[in-house]
């Protein structure tokens, strides 16, 4: 149990400790470990499958209940009951017409017309009149067994049940983000689910006060799950599950992820959810290629069954755990369309403080800042975009290295910044302060002028100079090279320069293993992949790298091909951050935590 808010690295090994002493089963994940668990709650006999008959006890918002069915076909049945509600139109998220079947919707009055429309906006539920007293919706999705499909899969097994809303889950057109209180129920009795976990957290029922918008984009995750629950004084409860094996136990890793958000907490004077739940998901994916999705209060990690607890976990999930305050709280305002162009700051400072906050807290060694930064100067250096404004960057982001293209840009501004604040009395501290300053505008004052990024290069010219808020507008909007101080990284690393290498593979294989079909994902006609025989509509199966090369298994018309093929060298210039010989890490300090 955490029992301070100020957390230090010997509170996340106190943590640690508590973990240990605490759990005792020797598996990672594929049976339950609960270390202070929600017990299954047993599902209420009062909530109708998809074809029942509704209760007549009044419901204070709405009841999602989901009860997966592994029978074949495998399917989900979803069903939503309100009071009283005007609703006549549902948004599906990413739901595919063909995945749905069964629709019905019935009323006090009876049998309410009800359709599949397919827009340009995605598939919606229409009513062909407004509900009168209870209100009842059901259909059902159909689903995979294979547990080791992919992200986007809705997969109901014979001991597993996992999805995320954007699938399935109607949300109410016009009420999206109007907070309700909603009860959601995994009725597992058909999967043994020994635990359920969802965004709302731990147990079969739950209930929390969410909008309709977020419930659409929460995860749900069935079956004989390990648990952990942190709890802090103040009432703050973290809530952790893992299914499937993974390389490391996934104990120490809550125990850390805690410690990380009391951290965000501290540093940003309250302010994000009361209740988190994380939930790890073992699927078949390379090693290195694991997917942290951020969800509203919660996140959910997909990884292969051989991926390590590294940095760049820690990196990733400590992003999505800082949701609420940079791109929530303090966010950058931006026109219709427009919404891209804020990624630098977003995703980009956002990494920063993600770094920075592991740094504070000893569990990132100069090592990994050293590497992480390195991986950022190498990705600028290799980048198609390099040199290109952000403008011109923001409008490709079809393509995942324009993504990648801004939020790294945004990450090196930050450190240039970042480096500018170290030299003065109160060090890097002083920006914390300045952007804390920047979210009380907005907690005090609501109709405050939005932040933006003109405050942002006043923000940097008032506290460290003319100079760095030059930098932002000829690195971040212009899209020139980062300035790096050499010492940015202390007293054990020298800035320095190398060559630095990368492959293109020819399709986007991260979008690929996230897809629910794992069809090859931006196939380049012209790219290695093509040319060596892959086609528009190929499935991938598996994929190798043996001695250098890429071996692809596809599936193509029920018919599995091979090819093996020498991916596309990519080699640049770049600066980099060497090591001192002698220097050991006690005497670098925090480095990006100071």
């Amino acid at each position: 149990m955490i029992t301070s808010r100020t957390v230090s690295p010997a509170a996340v090994r106190s943590a640690y400790a508590f973990v240990f002493a605490l759990g005792t089963a020797a598996c990672a994940g594929t049976c339950p470990t609960p270390i202070q668990g929600s017990p299954a709650a047993t599902p209420s006999t009062s909530v109708p499958a998809a074809h029942g008959s509704p209760p007549r006890t009044k419901l204070a918002g709405l009841r999602l209940t989901l009860t997966p069915r592994p029978r074949e076909p495998a399917h989900v049945e979803v069903a939503l009951e309100a009071d009283g509600v005007s609703w006549t139109e549902f948004s599906l998220g990413r739901a595919k017409e063909a995945s749905l079947e069964g629709l019905v919707a019935r009323d006090d009055r009876g049998a309410v017309g009800a359709s599949f429309v397919a827009g340009t906006e995605g598939l919606t539920v229409r009513l062909s009149r407004r509900p009168e007293g209870r209100f009842f919706l059901g259909f059902r999705a159909r689903a995979t067994k294979d547990p080791m499909a992919p992200l986007g899969a809705i997969v109901v097994a014979d001991d597993r049940f996992r999805a995320q809303g954007v699938a399935f889950v109607p949300v109410p057109v016009g009420a999206e983000d109007v907070a309700i209180d909603a009860n959601v129920v995994v009725d597992g009795a058909e999967i043994t689910a020994a635990h359920v976990i969802s965004s709302l957290g731990l147990g079969a029922s739950r209930t929390r006060k969410v909008t309709p918008r977020a419930l659409g984009r929460s995860m749900f995750v069935a079956g004989s799950l390990g648990t952990a629950v942190m709890l802090e004084p103040s009432g703050e409860r973290d809530e952790f599950a893992w299914l499937g094996y993974t390389s490391f136990d996934p104990r120490p890793a809550a125990a850390e992820i805690a410690a990380v958000r009391s951290a965000l907490r501290e540093t940003w004077k309250g302010g994000g959810e009361d209740v988190f739940s994380l939930a790890f998901v073992s699927t078949s994916r390379p090693l290195g290629s694991f997917n942290v999705a951020a969800l509203p209060a919660s996140a959910l990690v997909h990884l292969g069954p051989s991926e390590p607890w590294s940095a760049r976990m820690r990196v990733s999930i400590t992003q999505a755990l800082q949701r609420p305050w940079l791109g929530g709280e303090l966010h950058l305002a931006k026109a219709a369309g427009h919404e891209g162009e804020a990624l630098w700051f977003h995703e980009g400072v956002a990494r920063f403080y993600a770094v920075r906050t592991l740094s504070r807290l000893g569990l990132f060694a100069p090592g990994d800042a050293a590497a992480w930064v390195n991986g950022l100067l190498a990705d600028a250096a290799l980048s198609p975009y390099r040199g290109k404004a952000r403008d011109d960057v923001a409008s490709h982001l079809d393509d995942p290295r324009a993504f990648s293209a801004l939020a790294g840009q945004g990450a090196l501004h930050a450190l240039h910044v970042f480096a500018a604040f170290t030299k003065k009395p109160e060090g890097g501290g002083a920006l914390d302060a300045q952007l804390l300053a920047q979210m009380k505008v907005g907690r005090d004052r609501p109709s405050a002028t939005a932040f933006d990024e003109r405050r942002w290069a006043d923000l940097v010219r008032a506290s460290v100079g003319d100079a760095e808020a030059k930098d932002f507008a000829a690195t971040v909007l212009g899209g020139g090279e980062a300035s790096l101080p050499d010492g940015l990284l202390g007293p054990c690393f020298r800035a320095s320069t190398t060559k630095v290498r990368g492959r293109d593979l020819g399709f986007d294989l991260d979008a690929t293993l996230d897809g629910v079909t794992q069809v090859l994902a931006r196939l380049d006609p012209k790219g290695p992949a093509a040319t060596a025989g892959a086609h528009e509509g190929d499935v991938l199966v598996a994929i190798a790298y043996p001695k250098g090369d890429v071996a692809l298994t596809l599936l193509r018309e029920g018919k599995e091909t091979k090819i093996t093929y020498a991916p596309k060298a990519l080699t640049a210039t770049a600066r980099a951050f060497v090591r001192v010989p002698g220097k050991s890490d006690d005497a670098c300090g925090l480095v990006l935590g100071r």
